[in-house]
């Protein structure tokens, strides 16, 4: 008997395709791993046919890698009572500019757009909510560059 349920898997398989989306979606992203677009869309969609397939440590790893924070790898270790610190490891890094509080002001209004539109007829959709999740994980993503460039540490 597995010591993971069903739920699980299906949670893992939408982690999964939060990072393969984020790193283009499976057609862009086959190019920067071993796994064709058939494969990787096995690995992240959530139907019964497909719940055998789980995306591979590497292929998950070069996901995490790709989309820029560790999407995957933070639901593992919290899935196991972790949570990731980010080592402290300082390196050279760019300083601050003014175009990183333009990124930052882009992404939080963009994500602001979208929850006052999702958030409009008061019910949120699935719809909405991908979309949401989208811009929240481009958010996080420009947010950890800010932060970098803030302590001095490198991307």
């Amino acid at each position: 008997m597995r010591s993971i349920s069903d739920k699980t898997i299906q949670m893992l398989k939408a982690v999964c395709r939060r990072a393969v989306d984020i790193s283009g979606g499976p057609e862009n992203f086959q190019h920067c791993t071993r796994v064709g677009q058939a494969q990787l869309s096995r690995y992240t969609l959530p139907s019964p046919d497909f719940a055998k397939y789980l995306m591979p440590i590497d292929v998950a790893l070069e996901a995490d890698l790709e989309a820029g924070m560790p999407i995957i790898v933070s639901e593992l270790a919290r899935l196991q009572g972790y949570r990731l610190v980010r080592d402290d490891v300082a390196h050279d890094v760019e300083a601050l500019a003014y175009r990183d509080i333009g990124e930052l002001n882009r992404g939080f209004g963009a994500l602001l757009n979208a929850a006052f539109e999702a958030l409009e007829d008061g019910n949120v959709d699935p719809r909405e909510k991908r979309v949401l999740q989208r811009l929240l994980d481009e958010f996080m993503k420009v947010m950890t560059v800010f932060a970098d460039r803030v302590e001095g540490r490198s991307e």
